[in-house]
């Protein structure tokens, strides 16, 4: 990846400032969000002081887990969501091609739909998925640095021990969204891994990679759209480099870039696309003109359910 454009106050007279959060997401005396951007976990969330009823609750509840891990041979993915009315997991490899060739494929890529009770939220400790001979995990005991990771689904495993430390920064954002809606996120990059992957029968070690996740939950409109581009990686100088951008939903309030140990918000992304053809190039820019990047897809994931909700 080219040295990316770090925006200056004198470059950017306009830029976001990401401040320490606040002690709570909900303040406890008006029970309003504490909007804002904020470098640092995510603080205590209790949505309990919102009152709301338990059929809006059901509706608009969704709370989830995003985890990335790239090595030099492999991109893995694995999520784990919990809402009010479902809960699912699903997870892939993707195999990186040769540097001269095709850009790679996926090597596994499952996916499972629950009832709500198959999931478990923990809030900052993590979250879990068990239905069948699926399990997914990715928590850390209370008080402890490190996340576990663990996904089986049949012949798919992966084990990993991800790193809580708080260098790079984590990224938070707390965003009203009318209605009694809110929304709240955390990001996490760069972070240490050791484990494995195994898929039928190979294995591939993780102990090279480097991992992020997303921290998200809220109560959010039953039909919710956005665009996000989460990167893990190094430039061409050798620095590790890592991109959380939005397009649309909450904007520009989580956007940001992690340079080694620093990180740095940046205005809101554009993507570009023909959604008929999502393997054909994408375009990503941001509206401050630091990232301006060409993506070629070598994969896709895709899900199309019908939920009651």
């Amino acid at each position: 990846m080219p040295e990316p454009t770090v925006p200056t106050a004198e470059s950017q007279p306009k830029q976001r400032v990401l401040t320490p959060p606040p002690s709570d997401v909900i303040d406890p005396a008006t029970h309003f969000p504490l909007v804002g951007s904020y470098e640092g976990p995510l603080p205590h969330v209790d949505y309990g002081l919102l009152d709301k009823p338990l059929w809006f609750r059901l509706a608009r509840e969704k709370a989830w887990y995003y985890v990335a891990l790239a090595s030099p041979e492999l991109f893995v993915g694995v999520a784990m969501l919990r809402f009010g009315y479902v809960a699912s997991t699903f997870a892939f490899v993707f195999e990186r091609g040769a540097a001269s060739g095709p850009s790679g494929h996926f090597l596994a890529d499952r996916s499972q739909l629950g009832p709500p009770f198959a999931a478990r939220y923990r809030g900052d400790d993590g979250i879990s998925f068990q239905l069948l001979n699926v399990a997914a995990r990715f928590e850390r005991a209370p008080g402890a640095g490190a996340f576990d990771l663990e996904f089986r689904f049949n012949d798919f495993h992966i084990h990993a021990r991800i790193s809580g430390a708080l260098t790079p920064p984590p990224v938070s954002a707390v965003a009203a969204l009318g209605d009694g809606l809110v929304q709240a996120t955390e990001k996490r990059a760069l972070l240490n891994v050791a484990g494995e992957v195994e898929v039928a029968g190979r294995r591939f070690s993780l102990d090279e990679a480097m991992a992020g996740f997303d921290r998200s939950h809220g109560y959010l409109p039953r039909r919710t759209v956005w665009r996000w581009v989460y990167a893990l990686g190094y430039t061409e100088a050798g620095r590790r480099i890592a991109i959380n951008l939005v397009d649309g939903f909450v904007g520009e309030s989580e956007c940001v870039i992690w340079v080694d140990d620093k990180v740095y918000p940046v205005g809101e992304a554009r993507l570009v696309f023909d959604p008929n053809r999502p393997l054909q190039q994408w375009k990503v820019k941001t509206t401050c003109g630091c990232i301006d990047l060409t993506f070629d897809p070598g994969d896709i994931h895709s899900e199309y359910q019908i939920w009651g909700l």
